[in-house]
């Protein structure tokens, strides 16, 4: 046993001197694989720096392209919508003018069935009066007719008697 712990005290010291002519070595490779992440991390930070600038910049260029169509779009909304409220507004003022117009048409229009109403009242009295007239000649013509008939007979009866007193 005493020979195994020499024997590992051996084998111990011998890598301890080999790590001790290591050390700087490996110091110097840890000291610059330190630098080299310092200096991968910095420029990971530098890169992440650039990229949220873009991002920013980007995105305050999106929300300005943003603000302009939606300006547009304001204005054309405001636009179209003023136009409408005046196309409504003169559409309620031809409504008006057309309520108007026919009210006023409706009037006369009862006006004018009314003085049809008293033409047909006037027509058939004109109707009933015409036909009274037109019974009235015929009966005096009926009776002039008799009349000349009577006429005739006393022409002739007078004639014969002119004859008869004369011959």
């Amino acid at each position: 046993m005493a020979q195994a712990t020499a024997s590992n005290s051996l084998g111990f010291r011998f890598m301890w001197e080999s790590l001790k002519e290591l050390l700087p070595v490996l110091g110097t490779v840890l000291v610059g694989l330190l630098t080299w992440l310092g200096t991968l991390q910095a420029r990971l930070a530098r890169e992440k720096r650039i990229r949220l600038i873009k991002e920013d910049k980007l995105a305050k260029e999106l929300e300005a392209k943003e603000e302009e169509q939606l300006a547009l779009l304001r204005s054309w909304y405001d636009g179209w919508h003023k136009e409408l409220r005046k196309e409504v507004h003169d559409w309620r003022d031809v409504a008006g003018e057309l309520t108007l117009k026919n009210a006023r048409l409706d009037g006369e229009l009862e006006i004018l069935r009314r003085d049809r109403r008293d033409v047909d009242i006037q027509m058939a009295a004109m109707q009933r009066q015409l036909q009274e007239k037109e019974d009235e000649l015929l009966v005096s013509q009926k009776r002039i007719g008799e009349l000349e008939t009577q006429v005739q007979e006393l022409k002739r009866v007078n004639v014969q008697e002119n004859r008869g007193n004369g011959s």
